[in-house]
């Protein structure tokens, strides 16, 4: 008899959980970006990525013409280590821009509907400064005026779409330390290019018009976390699923977790796999169990979410208040709770404007 009734129970709890999880799959399916908007975006950022590598080349040459290396000038007394030492007779000794890379939502693929900016990190030489800034911002306008519209189009329009030229606008954000660039092709969206470079860390000497060194270090810590989650998390594809829901909860339901920030999200879905996880339901369930236990809380044992990506042993969550923490925590156990009861209509009402 008893046995009949754990049957039972097994039966009704595995019946709530599909059903959970086919409204997980529902509300999946309504927040994420129409396929055609990102091929558009994969256009956009590929022009963007081959004008930059164009503005690259000519700035090398430019550099060639007048002589001007750009490996790192370090103090005498200071040894470059682990930067790689560039032969003096290369070419590349003369090259300033070294590369543009995704990062954050771009790179981890988490688009949203209501997502409309979108990052690249230009690595640099050296320390950038207002100076490269503005030369890149005037060739990169340039440069991207002059490529050939993208043969990928977006739409059922594509013909009519080709015979249209895609202008582009490109503009220099000094206190930001950032470009922005936008299409006509996708009026509502903008890609933002931060420079960095990885020789913030050494002791040489600091331009005089240096751009913000926190926001060109920040650059430099999410290219990090971004090839963290294509090494770590990318070829699961819960993950993504779970991370774009927790998005939709932060921003459009307008929930406790806007408190943190994506790289915490991403560690507390990555914390969640320790256990055996085989659906979206599971994973789904298991952060807001984690986020119960008081693992933000600030008389919690341990280092907290730890950065995998930091040396010394750092808590992610470390800009958060208290008042932040214990809300955070008490939305998870109302969450739990509302999953328990079934009241899943109360955690993601379907049928939300989302466009």
């Amino acid at each position: 008899m008893v046995m009949n009734s754990n049957n039972s129970q097994q039966q009704i709890n595995l019946i709530n959980e599909n059903k959970f999880e086919i409204l997980l799959n529902k509300k999946h399916i309504e927040i994420t970006e129409y396929d055609s908007t990102i091929i558009a975006l994969n256009n956009f950022v590929e022009d963007t990525q081959r004008a930059m590598k164009y503005v690259s080349d000519q700035m090398m040459e430019q550099y060639q013409l007048k002589n001007i290396r750009v490996v790192p000038q370090l103090l005498d007394s200071i040894q470059l280590n682990d930067i790689k030492q560039i032969d003096e007779n290369s070419s590349e000794s003369f090259r300033m821009l070294k590369g543009v890379m995704k990062i954050s939502i771009l790179a981890m693929r988490l688009y949203l509907k209501t997502d409309h900016e979108y990052t690249l990190v230009l690595i640099c030489a050296n320390k950038p400064n207002v100076t490269l800034l503005n030369d890149i911002c005037r060739e990169l306008n340039i440069t991207l005026n002059k490529q050939i519209i993208s043969s990928n189009e977006f739409d059922s329009t594509k013909q009519q779409q080709q015979s249209i030229r895609n202008i582009y606008q490109v503009q220099a954000h000094i206190v930001d330390g950032c470009l922005t660039v936008k299409s006509s092709h996708l009026p509502q969206h903008t890609i933002r290019i931060i420079l960095t470079s990885p020789v913030f860390h050494k002791l040489n000497p600091d331009p005089t018009d240096m751009l913000d060194k926190n926001k060109c270090l920040q650059a430099a810590a999410e290219i990090r976390h971004s090839n963290w989650f294509t090494g770590c998390m990318f070829n699961h594809n819960y993950n993504i699923i779970v991370l774009r829901l927790l998005r939709h909860l932060q921003y459009n339901n307008q929930t406790p977790l806007s408190y943190l920030n994506l790289w915490c999200l991403v560690l507390l879905v990555h914390k969640c796999q320790t256990q055996p996880i085989n659906s979206i339901t599971k994973l789904f369930c298991s952060v807001f169990t984690y986020l119960s236990s008081g693992i933000l809380l600030p008389n919690k044992l341990g280092l907290g979410i730890i950065d995998p990506c930091e040396k010394d042993p750092i808590d992610v969550a470390n800009y958060l208040t208290n008042e932040q923490r214990s809300i955070i925590t008490t939305y998870a156990q109302n969450i739990e709770r509302l999953i328990t009861f079934e009241q899943f209509d109360k955690i993601f009402p379907l049928n939300q404007q989302t466009d």
